[in-house]
């Protein structure tokens, strides 16, 4: 946990997981469950754009539902605008805007299910991770 902080860790989720978790009753909707209980959640305007046209377009959840999950993230996380990052640390340009948003944060933990961040490990001084990886991270730091 971040000393200093009575929320927790600062994490960023990526669009992946976000959807997984309003899609299905699995490990990213506890996950999630977890993060918004003990921890800050950062987005930003292109994940949150992300996680809405997933949703829409590749799970089929009907609008009225997306536009539902749309305000509850933004009243539940907190929205910032990512920092400039060099497009050549990422193999993926779409993924840059997660690590500018960590760094904007200077998040402990990005949770995410892309093989393009996760082969990274770690951003400056972010660790980016699956959420199996988070659950058992959070369970170290537990004992």
């Amino acid at each position: 946990m971040t000393e200093g902080n009575p929320r927790g860790m600062k994490i960023v989720i990526d669009a992946n997981v976000v959807i997984a978790a309003f899609a299905t009753r699995g490990l990213c909707n506890e996950i999630f469950e977890i993060c918004l209980i003990q921890h800050e959640i950062f987005l930003c305007d292109a994940l949150i754009r992300e996680v809405k046209t997933g949703l829409l377009k590749k799970i089929k959840v009907p609008e009225n539902v997306v536009e539902n999950i749309v305000k509850f993230l933004e009243s539940k996380t907190l929205k910032v605008k990512p920092s400039e990052v060099d497009k050549r640390i990422c193999r993926d340009s779409k993924d840059i805007m997660v690590l500018g948003t960590a760094e904007s944060v200077g998040a402990d933990v990005i949770l995410t299910g892309d093989k393009d961040l996760l082969v990274l490990k770690t951003y400056k001084n972010t660790k980016i991770v699956t959420p199996r990886q988070f659950l058992e991270l959070l369970k170290q730091n537990r004992s």
